[in-house]
C-alpha cells in the first residue's frame, strides 16, 4: 500500500547580476527580495533553505557565464553538486547537513567584454527546525 505522494522539491534561486562598466561586485538577489550589491555584504546574503531544496543560480546583466558554483569547506552543503544547465543557469540539490548551519560557498562567473573572472561567497543556511 502506497502512501500519499510527497510534494515535489522546493525551487530557490538566487540571481547574479553584474555590467561590463562594474563587473564586481556582483548584485545577489534571491526569492525573498534581499539584495547584496558589496563584497562585505556576501556574508549578509544569507539564502534560507531545506534539506532536500533545488537550488538554482540564474546569470542576468552583462554577464556571459556563471563558471563554476563550488563548495568553500566545512559541512557538505550539496547532495547533488551544482551543474550548468543547458540554459547557461546552475542547480544543485541542498544536502543534509544540521538545522541552523550556514556554510559559504564560491559563484565564480566571467562579465562580457571584461578579461578574467570574478568570484563572490555568499551564504546558505538550513532553516531551523519547527
Amino acid at each position: 500500500m502506497c502512501g500519499p505522494k510527497p510534494p515535489p522539491p522546493t525551487k530557490i534561486s538566487l540571481t547574479v547580476g553584474a555590467r561590463t562598466a562594474t563587473p564586481f561586485p556582483p548584485t545577489l538577489t534571491d526569492d525573498s527580495g534581499f539584495t547584496s550589491i558589496s563584497e562585505d555584504g556576501d556574508q549578509n546574503t544569507v539564502t534560507l533553505v531545506s534539506p532536500g531544496n533545488i537550488m538554482i543560480w540564474k546569470k542576468s546583466g552583462d554577464i556571459s557565464k556563471i563558471n563554476a558554483i563550488t563548495e568553500t569547506g566545512g559541512e557538505d552543503v550539496f547532495s547533488t553538486n551544482p551543474t550548468e544547465q543547458a540554459d547557461g543557469s546552475w542547480q544543485g540539490v541542498v544536502g543534509n547537513f544540521p538545522s541552523g548551519n550556514a556554510e559559504t560557498y564560491s559563484i565564480t562567473y566571467t562579465v562580457n567584454g571584461v578579461s578574467g573572472t570574478f568570484t563572490q561567497d555568499p551564504v546558505i543556511r538550513i532553516k531551523p527546525q519547527q
